[in-house]
């Protein structure tokens, strides 16, 4: 009977361990700033033509995000502290017209869809997120965008927000090429590539979604609330 008790108590603390939640600072948006593996080896400012691959976190961890050329969504589960798993991905998949944008998606890709131990610190500037492997793949994102390319998304306003019926965008540098509006469980519930300066969510239901605005210059994402 003593053995039994102890067995159970081990069991209810490894439980316990093992359903501690994420780091709260996770769930933002992250920028890709370093990504290396045994065969592949960039730093994203020195890719050409610019890119801004990011990824964003949710609370209840669905994310999506942008590569090179392609978007991207899926859900993660947390198996253990510090740890990332997919149990679900799925990308655009389509040619991005440049070699090095290609190769650079099939290597980000394989471990963002995968899973990866992740530690999050902070710099002068906000956080950094490094994702790792047992296989040498190793990320560096960091919560704010590229500071050496010209990409600047902290220009395109919305509003108002929250709203019960219509959204404005509005970009005081580069067109709106495209708008895509995600829940968030990752599902793209709206996609406009006219009249991109304003959204009609009155059909939708109250809560949180993810727009992501697309630009000549790339991408980002803007939470918004329907009321």
């Amino acid at each position: 009977m003593k053995r039994l008790l102890i067995l159970i108590l081990l069991f209810s603390i490894g439980s316990s361990v093992n359903a501690q939640d994420p780091d709260p600072d996770l769930f933002q948006t992250w920028y890709v700033y370093y990504f290396e593996d045994d065969a592949f080896m960039v730093e994203v400012s020195q890719i050409n033509p610019p890119i801004s691959p990011h990824i964003t976190i949710t609370e209840n961890l669905d994310f999506l995000g942008e590569g090179a050329c392609n978007s991207f969504n899926g859900t993660y589960s947390s198996p253990y502290p510090g740890g990332l798993e997919a149990i679900q991905f799925n990308e655009t998949g389509n040619d991005c017209g440049f070699q090095n944008h290609n190769i650079f998606e099939s290597h980000y890709f394989g471990l963002i869809g995968t899973g990866s131990d992740y530690e999050i610190t902070q710099d002068g500037g906000g956080h950094i997120l490094e994702l790792s492997t047992p296989l040498m793949v190793y990320a560096e994102f960091r919560s704010y965008p590229l500071s050496s390319s010209d990409f600047n998304l902290d220009v395109i306003k919305i509003y108002p927000n929250p709203s019960t019926s219509e959204i404005f965008i509005e970009s005081k540098r580069d067109p709106i090429t495209k708008t895509e509006l995600f829940n968030l469980l990752g599902e793209r519930v709206q996609s406009l590539s006219d009249n991109t300066d304003s959204i009609d969510i009155s059909d939708l239901a109250s809560g949180i979604y993810l727009l992501r605005i697309f630009t000549a210059q790339g991408s980002t994402v803007k939470k918004i609330i329907k009321q």
